[in-house]
C-alpha cells in the first residue's frame, strides 16, 4: 500500500484505542452533545454503508481505497450527516407499495434535504460534504450512476449535468426549496423521478445497488421495512428488505401472463448453463456471446435467448384484413415469381450469353479448318434454373412499434404484421422455403424469441393466428436475435439464406445505456452471418435510424419503407442486390 491510499476504518488497532477512534467519538459527541455507541464491522463484513438507529451507529470496516486525506473527511461527513438526519427527519417512512427504486430515490432526496437544511444554519459544512461528491457524466448511466449523479447535483450548485433525468431532479428540488422543512417532499419528488426512470426502462438492481458518496448511510433508518424472518447480511437496499414481487409491470400491477419476465439473469442462466434447455414455459434457453466494443471483445455465454411460440389471435380477422391489401399481394407474388434466386449454372453453347464458351470455340474453329460450316453456338450463359434460396423474416416488436403510423393506417406493429404475412405467403407460393420469427429483450438475460412459422411449416396452418397475437413491448437486443435467427438459416440447405430483419429503430435495451454498444454488436452478428454464406438485409418501417442501420447492415444493406404500397419496389432493390 502506498502512502497515497489506504483502507483504515475507525476500528483499526495498533494496540488499544487509536487516536482516529477516539478522534470519531470525541467528534460524535461535540456533534450530538452525548456520547454515541460506534459498532465497527468486521475487515470481513459486508456492510459497505454506515446505518444509525437510536444512539447507535454502525459503521462499515472502511470505505474502500482512497487517499488518506479523503478517507479522514469522510469518517467526518458521515457523522454530520447522520447528525442532520436527527435533526430535521421526522422519523421513519412507511414503505406502503413503493418499490425498491422509489425507496432508493426518496431516501436521496431526503438526504438532499436534511443537507441543505443543516447547511442553512451552518454553512461550513458544505465545504465538507460538497468535495466528496464525484460522480460525473463520464459515469456509467444506469439507475445506481444516475442517482449519484443527481446526489452531486442537489448537494453541488456549480455542478451541472447534462442529463435531462438529473436536470428534473435539480429543477423540482429547487421548486420545493420554500418547503424543505416539510419531509413529504422527499416522497413526492422521489415518486416522480422514479415513475421516470420506468418509462425510460432503466434498469435498477436494489441487491447491487450502493448509496454513493460513501459518507451518506444506507438509509435504513429512514424506513419502517418489515422485519425479514432471517437479518440480511448487508444493511443496503435490498430484496430482503423490501418484498417486490419480480413480476410487476410499469404500472405496479403484477401480470400473470408473464411470469419470469423478470427474473434476475443469474437464474435464467443457471437454466441454461449446459446449452440448449427447456425453460420451464416450454420455451428453449441458449446462451449466445455478445461483442464489446469498448474491450473489442466477445463476452462468451453473456445472453440469454428463449425461443418459444407465440400466442395465437384472431386469424380470421387477421385474414380479412390483408384483403385491403390485395393490390400488394399480387405485386410482391409477381416479383418474388420472377426473381428466382438459388444456385448459378453454366449453360453452354448458347447463340448468346455471357462469355465464350471455350469448347464450343475451339469446335468450331477445327470446322473451320475443315472447310465446314461452323456452330454458331459459342457462347456461356450463367442463369439460374431452380430456385434455391431459404429466407427468414425477423420482426422487431418491440415497445416503440405500438407508435402509430404517420399516415393514420394503424400502428406499426400493424404494417409489421400485415407486411410479413404477404412477404410469407408469396415465398411459399414460390416454392421458397420461408420461416417468420419475432423478437423483443428485456436486458441480456431475458431475450424473447417467438417462433411465428418455422421452414417445414405451412402458412395455412397456425402462421396468420400467431401473427395476429404478437403484441408489441420491451426492448429490441438486435445481435442475439441474428445470431439464433443465423442458427436456423444454418440448418437449411439452400444455397443461399437470405435474412430479412423489418424494424423501426435502432437496437436498445434496459441494461444498455452507451448507444453504440448493441449497434456494433448488431454490425458484428451481421459479420459472423455474411462469414457462413448468409446476406442479411434490413427493412426499416418508419425508423429514422438510417446512420445506425448503415453501421449495422452497410449503406446498401437496407431500405426504408414509409407505408406498405412500397414494400413490393423496396422487394426488388434487395433482390437486385441478391443477384450481384
Amino acid at each position: 500500500m502506498t502512502k497515497a491510499t489506504a483502507r483504515h476504518g475507525p476500528d483499526d488497532r495498533s494496540g488499544g484505542k487509536t487516536r482516529r477512534e477516539r478522534r470519531l467519538k470525541a467528534y460524535a459527541r461535540a456533534i450530538f452533545g452525548r456520547g454515541l455507541k460506534l459498532r465497527t464491522a468486521d475487515a470481513a463484513g459486508r456492510r459497505r454503508r454506515a446505518g444509525f438507529d437510536g444512539d447507535t451507529i454502525d459503521l462499515p470496516a472502511s470505505f474502500g481505497a482512497m487517499a488518506e486525506g479523503v478517507q479522514e473527511r469522510s469518517w467526518l461527513a458521515l457523522f454530520a450527516h447522520v447528525a442532520a438526519h436527527r435533526a430535521f427527519s421526522p422519523g421513519r417512512f412507511q414503505v406502503g407499495g413503493l418499490k425498491p427504486v422509489q425507496v432508493a430515490l426518496v431516501s436521496l432526496i431526503e438526504d438532499a434535504r436534511v443537507e441543505a437544511l443543516a447547511i442553512r444554519e451552518w454553512p461550513g459544512l458544505a465545504r465538507l460534504w460538497r468535495p466528496l461528491h464525484i460522480a460525473g457524466p463520464a459515469a456509467v448511466a444506469d439507475a445506481a450512476g444516475l442517482m449519484a449523479r443527481l446526489a452531486r447535483a442537489l448537494a453541488d450548485p456549480a455542478y451541472v449535468d447534462g442529463d435531462p433525468w438529473v436536470a428534473k431532479g435539480v429543477r423540482l428540488f429547487e421548486a420545493a426549496r420554500d418547503r424543505l422543512e416539510d419531509a413529504a417532499i422527499s416522497r413526492e419528488i422521489g415518486n416522480l423521478l422514479g415513475n421516470d426512470l420506468g418509462q425510460m426502462r432503466v434498469r435498477f438492481d436494489p441487491r447491487a445497488y450502493v448509496v454513493e458518496p460513501p459518507y451518506r448511510d444506507d438509509h435504513q433508518g429512514l424506513w419502517d421495512f418489515p422485519l425479514p424472518d432471517t437479518p440480511p447480511d448487508d444493511a443496503d437496499i435490498s430484496a430482503e428488505s423490501v418484498k417486490q414481487d419480480r413480476q410487476e409491470t410499469d404500472d405496479g400491477q403484477r401480470d400473470p401472463s408473464d411470469d419470469g419476465a423478470l427474473a434476475p439473469a443469474s437464474e435464467t442462466l443457471s437454466v441454461a448453463l449446459r446449452g440448449d434447455d427447456e425453460a420451464g414455459d416450454g420455451g428453449r434457453l441458449t446462451l449466445y456471446p455478445e461483442w464489446d466494443h469498448v474491450i473489442e471483445r466477445m463476452r462468451s455465454d453473456w445472453v440469454t435467448l428463449r425461443e418459444s411460440l407465440p400466442r395465437a389471435g384472431d386469424g380470421a380477422g387477421f385474414a380479412e384484413s390483408l384483403e385491403a391489401d390485395a393490390a400488394i399481394s399480387r405485386q410482391l407474388r409477381s416479383l418474388v415469381s420472377s426473381n428466382a434466386i438459388g444456385r448459378p449454372e453454366r449453360l453452354r453453347r448458347r447463340l448468346e450469353g455471357d462469355g465464350l464458351d471455350l469448347d464450343a470455340c475451339i469446335d468450331a474453329l477445327a470446322a473451320l479448318r475443315q472447310r465446314r460450316a461452323p456452330d454458331p453456338a459459342v457462347h456461356i450463359r450463367i442463369a439460374t434454373r431452380r430456385r434455391d434460396l431459404s429466407v427468414l423474416l425477423l420482426l422487431d416488436i418491440s415497445q416503440s412499434t405500438r407508435d402509430a403510423l404517420a399516415d393514420g393506417s394503424g400502428t406499426v406493429l400493424d404494417a409489421i404484421r400485415r407486411g410479413a404475412a404477404m412477404l410469407g405467403l408469396a415465398l411459399e407460393a414460390m416454392g421458397d422455403p420461408v420461416a417468420v420469427h419475432a423478437f423483443q429483450s428485456n436486458g441480456r438475460g431475458d431475450v424473447r424469441y417467438a417462433v411465428v412459422k418455422d421452414f417445414a411449416e405451412s402458412a395455412q396452418g397456425d402462421f396468420l393466428s400467431r401473427l395476429a397475437g404478437l403484441e408489441g413491448g420491451l426492448s429490441t437486443r438486435l445481435g442475439a436475435a441474428i445470431r439464433h435467427a443465423g442458427r436456423h438459416l444454418g440448418d437449411q440447405r439452400s444455397f443461399r439464406g437470405l435474412l430479412l430483419v423489418v424494424t423501426d429503430g435502432e437496437p436498445s435495451d434496459i441494461d444498455i445505456h452507451d448507444r453504440r454498444y448493441l449497434t456494433e454488436d448488431a454490425r458484428q452478428a451481421v459479420r459472423e452471418l455474411a462469414g457462413r454464406g448468409i446476406a442479411t438485409y434490413a427493412i426499416g418501417l418508419e425508423s429514422g435510424a438510417e446512420q445506425a442501420f448503415d453501421r449495422i447492415f452497410g449503406r446498401h444493406g437496407h431500405v426504408s419503407v414509409r407505408n406498405l404500397r412500397a414494400l413490393p419496389d423496396r422487394m426488388m432493390q434487395i433482390y437486385a442486390r441478391l443477384r450481384r
